[in-house]
């Protein structure tokens, strides 16, 4: 297993468009070792899908588990647990709408509501380099709108209403001074416990008895 660090806002990367993959002169064991690692990452977050930029690579690679999507879709060859897009591209949007609340591995600990075209239409590859033609409904239509953002530079938050993102910015980034701030107690504490007096240590320490 090869779990990588998932990248969290604001990391500049998540903010790139990232760049397809040539089908034709491709390695595919590259592609399929990106692939685990983004099953990997993806299963161990217990994430419903992880982009590539996620994990700090722009290349256009999505991977959906298919617990999160249903059995209504074809599994990956590869991975029969977990949908594999690779250049995915929309060929079509239901002019219906849906809002729904998203989160993200990307923004951990707060979500808000978004809308997303109800189904669509998507041309991809697999990990095997086959073409694909899938329509999604909802509301899987929306976890592939989600995911496939991140290959555009896009996150959910940049789809709330200005104010809604600004509530939910903030409260992330109390969550993040909370956590450091406990981080920082935990590694003091750590410091202290690894600190031992020399006349209390082993060795040479031992024998240097203070003075009283």
């Amino acid at each position: 297993m090869a779990a990588r660090k998932i990248l969290t806002y604001p990391s500049n990367i998540l903010g790139l468009t990232s760049n397809p993959i040539d089908i034709e002169n491709c390695k595919r064991s590259e592609i399929l070792n990106l692939v685990k690692d983004l099953v990997d990452t993806m299963k161990v977050n217990y994430g419903a899908g992880l982009a590539a930029p996620q994990i700090g690579v722009t290349s256009r690679v999505v991977v959906i588990s298919m617990r999160s999507i249903g059995s209504a879709y074809d599994p990956d060859p590869t991975h029969p647990d977990c949908l594999v897009l690779i250049n995915p591209e929309f060929i079509s949007y239901a002019n219906d709408k849906k809002s729904w609340k998203e989160g993200c591995l990307s923004v951990p600990g707060v979500s808000g509501n978004v809308e997303r075209s109800s189904a669509i239409v998507v041309n991809y590859y697999d990990s095997t380099l086959q073409k694909k033609n899938v329509s999604f409904d909802w509301p899987s239509a929306g976890i592939v709108q989600h995911e496939c953002d991140h290959l555009d530079g896009k996150l959910y938050i940049d789809k709330m209403r200005p104010l809604s993102r600004r509530m939910i910015l903030k409260k992330y980034n109390k969550i993040n001074r909370t956590q450091k701030i406990e981080q920082k107690k935990k590694d003091l504490e750590l410091e202290s416990l690894d600190y031992k007096h020399p006349a209390l240590s082993h060795g040479p320490g031992k024998r240097n008895k203070i003075k009283r």
